[in-house]
């Protein structure tokens, strides 16, 4: 768990990279909500078991975490039959202890930007070679002599625009933050874990205070997990472990997809 501390990803996929021999993973998208990593071993994706059952762990935070072990040889995966065939990721989570009462509360609070934007001609270099493609192929120039020399010194901006669109959509950074709150404790009768986690990611996306509503792609979700066990007898113990979890996503409506193949595809001279 202290490992697994360590990093500030906000899936458990993200959490496993790059410590585990043999497991590859990917990540498609950086949009809040959607930017889980995916796993595989051996061209497929490994069967994930919490707490003895088959599950998803995108919702699972560090702080519930006791162990993973990875199950990719044959004997250790025999038991569960085919669907072990690409390994297993088994994850048992925190439970109580015969101790006092011990509250655990973690706050984490950051930025996220871009590692690498992809860099635009700006308009005159745009102008300029569109011009030499045209006339590579014996056709005439679609940009004037005096529409290079407005595009190059920026004379008239709204005549001969050079919008730099991804300074204009997007922000520098995003915000990042995360509150989690554990109790645990017990005795030898029975014993508790309860963990409340609440995560909040920003967007990239700029927006305008005339919206009533957001434009932005950000996400939240609020994360609940309850393991308890009672000693019946001396050789009977029961247990009962509870999840849940509340994901509130936002996204513009053209999607993020769109508008990044958009700022992408847009020319800097197209529009003031």
């Amino acid at each position: 768990t202290s490992e697994l501390e360590l990093n500030t990803s906000r899936s458990t996929g993200g959490l496993l990279v790059g410590r585990i021999p043999g497991l590859y993973a990917t990540q498609s998208t950086g949009e809040p909500g959607a930017d889980a990593v995916s796993l595989s071993l051996r061209g497929g994706s490994p069967l994930i078991m919490i707490d003895g059952t088959p599950q998803s762990f995108g919702a699972l935070n560090p702080e519930q975490i006791e162990s993973i072990t990875f199950m990719k040889d044959a004997v250790s995966t025999a038991m569960l039959g085919m669907r072990a065939f690409n390994g297993v990721l088994y994850i048992t989570t925190k439970k109580g202890t015969n101790d006092k009462q011990k509250v655990n509360f973690r706050y984490q609070t950051g930025f996220q930007t871009p590692l690498q934007l992809p860099k635009t001609l700006d308009a005159y270099n745009y102008a300029m070679l569109y011009n030499e493609a045209r006339q590579n192929d014996n056709q005439a120039p679609t940009y004037s002599a005096e529409a290079l020399q407005a595009y190059r010194t920026g004379s008239d901006p709204f005549s001969y625009p050079n919008v730099n669109w991804y300074d204009e959509i997007l922000e520098k950074r995003s915000s990042f933050s995360r509150y989690d709150l554990s109790l645990s404790g017990g005795s030898n009768k029975a014993d508790y874990f309860v963990n409340l986690d609440f995560l909040d990611q920003g967007g990239l996306f700029k927006t305008s205070d005339e919206n009533s509503y957001s434009t932005n792609a950000d996400f939240k979700r609020y994360g609940f997990r309850s393991n308890a066990n009672v000693a019946v007898s001396k050789i009977l113990t029961a247990g009962i472990n509870l999840g849940a979890q509340i994901q509130n996503g936002n996204e513009p409506g053209g999607t993020v997809p769109t508008i990044f193949t958009n700022m992408l595809s847009t020319p800097r001279n197209a529009y003031p």
